[in-house]
């Protein structure tokens, strides 16, 4: 399970409706949402809008085009068709009584900065990703119990032995406007080091390591080199291993070799974004 959010430049009775009555919801793009998934409605500032958390949704499938037959919107939860493009069915609804500041979500002050550069970024859903997602979840849980969903018991699986590699699974780091600002300042040359110096001491920057026994400076200390994906053959198989949790495995890397990868691709999530790979000089 994921937590989204959906920034709304506002709230109506028929939004309302599409959500509560038809129980369906439509994004203006597509992402790698999944069944099961937690859409949390956040209204920015609009006017006489007050912003906050309105509710939250649990989705039941994953987005598909929103047209007919004749290539015509079908449904839409907006006058503006730009946020109509994509569709999914909600299996269950909860809309506070009163919309629900941020800083009680999240509680900490680094937590409620990270959130609002996300608030800021223009980018109608995001994914909350790792320390935010759990700050997500705790509030909902305390709010709510529903949030937990009974499910069937499941047969009980056998542990899954620790599989040691030399490659890494992909990590993550979603920029800070001060990363975004000052990058464009420094010269090419000088821009690895640049990066890896700013990430390593940056509390601002949200950085999303899943390897247990992998650290940012056992990657940083090898050979390093600085890669551009712009197609969705490039950058589909590197998300993959990172959502799978799997290792990123490929022969362009050499022992004690990493690469930083900015990935440049609107239509995705981590527009903008870096994920490092690397492969080191022992198994772990």
């Amino acid at each position: 399970m994921v937590y989204w959010c959906y920034f709304l430049n506002g709230w109506n009775d028929k939004m309302q409706d599409v959500i509560c009555k038809k129980k369906i919801i439509t994004f203006p793009k597509k992402c790698n949402m999944n069944d099961n998934d937690v859409v949390l409605l956040y209204v920015i500032k609009n006017g006489s809008n007050k912003c906050g958390f309105l509710g939250y949704v649990r989705v039941s499938d994953k987005l598909k085009e929103n047209k007919d037959k004749n290539g015509k919107i079908r449904h839409g939860l907006t006058d503006d068709q730009t946020f109509n493009k994509y569709i999914t069915s909600i299996k269950s609804i909860k809309l506070f009584e009163k919309r629900i500041g941020r800083s009680v979500v999240f509680k900490e002050e680094e937590d409620n900065k990270k959130f609002g550069l996300r608030v800021n970024s223009h980018k109608p859903i995001v994914e909350i990703l790792e320390g935010l997602g759990k700050c997500a979840h705790d509030f909902l849980k305390h709010y709510d119990e529903s949030i937990e969903i009974k499910k069937k018991p499941e047969k009980i699986k056998k542990e899954i032995p620790i599989i040691k590699s030399k490659y890494i699974i992909p990590i993550l780091v979603i920029p800070c406007k001060e990363f975004i600002d000052d990058i464009q300042k420094v010269d090419v040359e000088d821009k690895i080091q640049w990066i890896f110096d700013h990430i390593m001491f940056c509390r601002r920057c949200e950085i999303n390591n899943n390897n247990d026994r992998v650290s940012l400076d056992m990657i940083c200390c090898g050979i390093v080199s600085y890669k551009k994906f712009k197609s969705k053959e490039e950058i589909k198989p590197l998300v993959k291993k990172y959502h799978s949790l799997d290792y990123y495995e490929t022969t362009e890397l050499e022992e004690n070799n990493t690469t930083v990868i900015k990935i440049f691709h609107k239509k995705y999530v981590y527009d903008n974004c870096y994920f490092l790979i690397s492969k080191l000089d022992r198994e772990y």
